[in-house]
């Protein structure tokens, strides 16, 4: 969005994609990482946690670099307190805990890097 003027904001780019972010961080100077979940396009049925780096380095033409579906994960704290999100573009870490529901709970704490276009679970 181009908000200069704001009586007449305009449109730059639009990205559709399945799921959504719930999280939103930069990344270096021109991706954006991006955490929530993923969903069937047509009942809308959550699948997973997703982790997405979007490419915002032409405005006018926004894509996915690269996106990472985490099954059988069902709530991570990242998604409503960004202080439980480790995000460090220089040392290349991306980090949250997650939470599984069913006959018990199960707590994890993820770690990821982004290399070569790809999110790599470490």
């Amino acid at each position: 969005m181009d908000l200069s003027d704001e009586k007449n904001p305009k449109i730059l780019s639009e990205l559709k994609i399945t799921g959504f972010s719930e999280y939103l961080h930069f990344w270096g100077e021109d991706k954006l990482l991006g955490i929530g979940y993923e969903t069937d396009p047509d009942s809308g049925m959550q699948l997973g946690l997703k982790i997405t780096m979007f490419d915002i380095s032409n405005p006018a033409d926004l894509k996915v670099a690269g996106s990472c579906v985490i099954e059988d994960v069902d709530y991570s704290p990242a998604l409503y307190n960004y202080k439980c999100v480790l995000a460090d573009a220089e040392e290349n870490l991306i980090g949250f805990a997650t939470k599984t529901y069913g006959r018990t709970q199960d707590y994890n704490y993820l770690l990821f890097a982004w290399e070569d276009g790809a999110f790599q679970e470490l």
